[in-house]
């Protein structure tokens, strides 16, 4: 992540990567993402376009919008604030909200 952050001068607020995004598993799963798609990129045989794409279509607006999406725009280099929020797998629940909401609406 040294060499992304020193290549692309990722360090103010519009783009930031904070030292733990690693806690966060939305940006590992965009950065990762990223990843990928520059290494495929890079070893196109033959390169056209997807060069500019890449920084036009994934890098920037993935960077810009990442710090919402992954929640550590309140997050600093001495503390990070990511608190994984509870996931509640209740079909049941969901099925009797939806029966009362239908049932509701008659």
């Amino acid at each position: 992540m040294s060499w992304f952050r020193r290549r692309y001068a990722v360090t103010g607020s519009d783009a930031m990567i904070p030292p733990c995004w690693y806690r966060h598993p939305v940006a590992v799963e965009e950065l990762t993402a990223l990843m990928v798609s520059h290494q495929s990129t890079y070893t196109l045989d033959e390169p056209g376009s997807e060069l500019s794409a890449f920084h036009v279509q994934w890098l920037w607006p993935t960077l810009r919008d990442l710090a919402e999406r992954a929640g550590y725009k309140r997050c600093t280099d001495c503390k990070c604030s990511f608190t994984a929020p509870d996931i509640v797998d209740d079909p049941g629940g969901l099925r009797k909200w939806v029966s009362g909401d239908i049932a509701a609406r008659h």
